[in-house]
This record gives structure tokens, C-alpha cells and sequence, in this order.
């Protein structure tokens, strides 16, 4: 069985060292379109703060575009290795990197130096991967290691790969005196499958960050990075917004409601008006989530989610560009909502409307307000480009 009947879900989470403005870990992917690949790179630049971020998304960039470029990734690994300065004190490369490559026939290649080792998770069960090293010297005169692991992933398989913040957090303290370590981070995660066995990369990665911090007693000593894939059946949202052009063709868009075969959002009032007319539903607004810049979201009978259009599709946005600050998601508003069921969500479908409304054109309106439709399109290139998922827009 292809993975590529399945779909491949790709999160992280960070924290910056405590008193940084910028994290010395970097963590970049991107799919290739050509040959149906995803790369990843988390590198981890010496020290801390502003230093180590340049060194970090240095090597981590050429590390994704050998990669990306040339099918050799021992190859590519190396070239890097022999790019890497090393400290002249401490005899330390400036940054350490793992590299994933994972085809669209599930075989995965991971390269590591000097990172902590990845966990393999299936379903329940850590399994163990045989690697193999390979020995060299670099431009300097220094001799390297780079671990090199090969093998194929299946449905339900998870894969979490992280920076040294991660497994030694809690260095020193009285529970954790040698850091939290391999062996604790597996035994917590099977804890986090058991409580929620199809709990996604997202929340997977943002709760092993969050443990980590909380062995620092919240103040973080170290950047802390965790990346988590995850292969499983695809999670389909169906987003529809704005006015069909033709009026007759309202009973399509109530019909891709009700046959779609996932969760669904209606953007918009004018658009909820309509639908629950088609599908003979009433409209409820829920004032719990009063927000003063967010107009309130509502529920309707079968819909996940029911919100106002522009003014929360273009928030929407803004959130996803951001990459998800966590200050906004604490928020309880119909931006925040659409964020969080779209972040939970692998195929995205925009049903678009493409009747004019007017308001919209007014130009004393705050720009951000835009068309529907080019707002539809900026948040399927960034959820397709960004955040690897698979987001179509179609207009009606």
C-alpha cells in the first residue's frame, strides 16, 4: 500500500531560550511537488540568541536545498560538513542538524549529527531502527560522525525528532539530574497515545515542548524544538463562503454540506442565511465568544463551525502567517476557531461564492477586508506552501 493513499502530517513546536527574541534552533520543510518527497531539517545552532539562529537556518538552508536539488543525501550531508566552522574552543561544529526525507512510497531517510536520536512510534509501540555511521573529515581536519537510518513508514507511525533542549530539559534538578533523556521522552509519549491514540503531530509535538518546559520549571535554559510526523487517513475540511453568482446553484452548495465526507464551515452571514434556508436549519449565534475586532461565530445543526466572512477569514489569515502565535489561539473568537479546525485538518476545500458584495468595495473600508476570493487563494498558498497540507479553492 502507497503512503501517498495516506496523508503525511508535519508539525513542530518551539520555545525560545528564556531572554531571547529569537530561537537558535530552526526548523524549515517543503514537499517536492516533482517527485512526491518531503524534506525536513531541524538544526541546532551552538549557544543561543541571534548567533546561533543565523548559524542554525544557515545550515538548515542548505541542508533543504541540497536535499530538495539532489537526490544524495549522504552526499549533501557531507558538503555541509565540510562548510560547518568549528569552535576553536571547544572544538564544537557551530550547528548540528537530523535531515528527513520521506516518498511518496513511505521510505524514510534520516541523517543525524550530533542531534538527539529520533523515536520511531507505531501506534503504541516504540520500534527500534538499526542505523549505521558513517566516519569522515571535514575541510577543517575534524573527524565527524553522521548517523544514517533507513526504513518504511506505515499507517499509524509517528516520527519524532527533536533539538538537545528537548532531552535535556531539567538538567540538574533533583528529578532529572542528567536531563529528562530518550528513554523518559518515549515512556511520555506512549502516556500521550494512550490518553489519545489519534492524537495529531500538532498536539503531539506542542505537548512534549510544553513537558520539556515544565521540567525547567517554565524557564526555559535552552531552545527547545520538537518535530512530529505523522501518517494517517487524510482529515477533510469543506470551507464555504459568499453568495453563488446564481441563485439556483444555492442547493449545490447546501448539497456539498450535507454529502461531504469530513468536517465543514460556513464563512459568512449572508452565506449561513442561505444555507440554513436550503437545509431548513436555524442559525444560533453563541455570544460566549464575544470579541471586540471578531464578529461572534454560531452553530448550526451538522456544521462545525458557523462565523462571520471576511472580517474572520482574513484574521484567519493573518494567524496562519504568523505561524499561529500563541497568544492569538488562547483567544475564543471565529478566527481562532477556523484556525484551530483547519490546523486539525489535512485536505482543505474553499467553496467560494462569487457573487460581488458590494460592501467589500467600499474604499473606506480597512484594506485587509479584500476580495473573498483572493483572501481564499492566500490561505490555500500558505497552508499548501507553509504548513505542507493539501488546500484546493473552488468557485460557484
Amino acid at each position: 500500500m502507497l503512503i501517498s493513499d495516506f496523508f503525511t502530517e508535519l508539525s513542530h513546536s518551539q520555545k525560545y531560550k528564556e531572554g531571547q527574541i529569537v530561537s537558535g534552533d530552526t526548523f524549515i520543510s517543503r514537499r517536492s511537488d516533482t517527485d512526491n518527497r518531503i524534506i525536513s531539517v531541524l538544526s541546532d545552532g551552538l549557544g543561543s540568541g541571534i548567533k546561533a539562529s543565523v548559524l542554525s537556518t544557515l545550515t538548515a538552508s542548505m541542508a533543504l536545498n541540497y536535499a530538495v536539488k539532489d537526490r544524495d543525501l549522504i552526499k549533501a550531508a557531507s558538503t555541509i560538513m565540510d562548510t560547518l566552522p568549528v569552535d576553536t574552543e571547544t572544538k564544537i561544529s557551530y550547528s548540528t542538524f537530523t535531515i528527513v526525507e520521506i516518498d511518496y512510497q513511505g521510505h524514510c531517510m534520516i541523517l543525524n549529527y550530533d542531534n538527539p536520536q529520533f523515536i520511531l512510534m507505531r501506534n503504541s509501540e516504540i520500534i527500534q531502527v538499526k542505523q549505521h555511521i558513517i566516519a569522515g573529515t571535514n575541510a577543517q581536519n575534524r573527524r565527524y560522525e553522521l548517523a544514517v537510518s533507513e526504513f518504511d513508514m506505515i499507517e499509524g507511525d509517528r516520527l519524532i525528532f527533536f533539538s538537545d533542549g528537548v532531552s535535556q530539559s531539567g538538567m540538574g534538578s533533583s528529578k532529572y539530574p542528567f536531563g529528562w533523556g530518550i528513554e523518559n521522552i518515549k515512556e511520555y509519549l506512549k502516556f500521550l497515545y494512550s490518553k489519545d491514540s489519534s492524537i495529531s503531530a500538532r498536539k503531539m509535538s506542542y505537548r512534549i515542548v510544553d513537558h520539556a518546559l515544565t521540567n525547567f520549571e517554565y524557564s526555559a535554559k535552552d531552545d527547545i524544538t520538537c518535530a512530529v510526523v505523522y501518517i494517517r487517513k487524510p482529515r477533510k475540511l469543506l470551507i464555504v463562503s459568499g453568495a453563488s453568482i446564481d441563485q439556483s446553484k444555492d442547493g449545490i452548495m447546501a448539497q456539498r454540506l450535507t454529502v461531504f465526507q469530513g468536517k465543514t464551515a460556513i464563512c459568512g452571514g449572508t452565506t449561513a442565511k442561505i444555507m440554513a434556508r436550503e437545509l431548513q436549519r436555524d442559525v444560533h449565534m453563541d455570544i460566549r465568544s464575544i470579541d471586540p475586532e471578531i464578529p461572534c461565530y454560531s452553530e448550526m445543526k451538522g456544521i462545525t463551525l458557523v462565523t462571520e466572512g471576511m472580517i474572520t477569514l482574513a484574521k484567519t489569515l493573518e494567524i496562519l502567517e504568523n505561524n499561529c502565535p500563541h497568544q492569538e489561539m488562547l483567544k475564543n473568537n471565529g478566527a481562532v476557531k477556523l484556525t484551530q479546525l483547519i490546523m486539525d485538518s489535512d485536505h482543505i476545500e474553499f467553496l467560494i461564492g462569487t457573487k460581488i458584495n458590494e460592501v467589500h468595495q467600499d474604499p473606506n473600508l480597512p484594506i485587509e477586508l479584500g476580495i473573498r476570493r483572493n483572501t481564499a487563494k492566500s490561505l490555500a498558498s500558505i497552508l499548501d506552501n507553509t504548513y505542507l497540507k493539501k488546500a484546493v479553492v473552488n468557485y460557484i
